[in-house]
This record gives structure tokens, sequence and C-alpha cells, in this order.
């Protein structure tokens, strides 16, 4: 949570696509069905969910109309879409997927960790950034 309450204070926005929004959203619902007494993960997708309401969230792209990456065959299928959107963008593509992050360094991608995107948020607390894309 600690990661997203940065997000929320020095981005100005959260990018994402209408395919990643809608799986946000019903990822939120499922587990607020399965867990209705507010795990973590519930307060992510609460504070999702604001972002989206105060229009933070920019959800104007659409998944099928990406631009391909160089070399993106070397990364899962399901993880090309955050790939690309962060390319378009320019973003940090931020994930706690091993695999994902050494992939796309190999594309010179910037590609962190949580605990680096934190760092990173600390050392330029005063300046603001560019929209996150987190997978």
């Amino acid at each position: 949570m600690r990661f997203l309450a940065e997000i929320d204070r020095i981005c100005h926005r959260v990018v994402v696509t209408d395919e990643i929004n809608r799986r946000y959203l019903q990822d939120y619902h499922t587990l607020r069905n399965k867990f209705p007494q507010g795990a973590s993960l519930l307060n992510a997708g609460k504070l999702y969910l604001l972002w989206k309401e105060t229009g933070k969230v920019d959800d104007k792209r659409k998944s099928s109309e990406l631009p391909p990456v160089k070399g993106e065959s070397a990364i899962k299928d399901e993880d090309r879409e955050f790939v690309r959107l962060a390319k378009l963008i320019d973003a940090p593509l931020v994930t706690n997927d091993s695999p994902l992050i050494s992939q796309g360094r190999k594309l010179s991608l910037r590609v962190m960790n949580i605990s680096e995107a934190l760092e990173m948020a600390l050392r330029t607390q005063t300046k603001p950034q560019a929209p996150a894309t987190v997978n």
C-alpha cells in the first residue's frame, strides 16, 4: 500500500488501457465478493476506484491499438500489453515479476520492482513524475 500511496502523492495520472481497466475492476469485484471484510488488496481496489472518480486514471487507449515493441516476442503474452503501454507513454513499468523485469531491461525499457520504484519516488519527492504503468 505504501507504493500506491506514493503513486497517489506524486503522479498526476495512472495510465491503463481499456482492457487493463476492465480486468482491474473485475478483479476488485471478485476480491470484494470473496473477502468482504477489507483485505489490503481491497484497499488498493478502493484507491483505484477513487482515482477513476477523480480523473487520475487515463483509460482512453485501446489495448488492440497499442503499437508492438521491438523484441517483445521475448515477453510473456500476458505482459506485452503493459510493456507496450509503458513504451508508448515513456513511463516506468513497475512489477514484482522478475522475468518481466529482466526481459524488459534487455529491451532497454524502464522496468523496476516496487522497492526500486519507491526509492525513485523518494529521491524525486519534490518533482512531479511521469505517469506510472503498474502491473
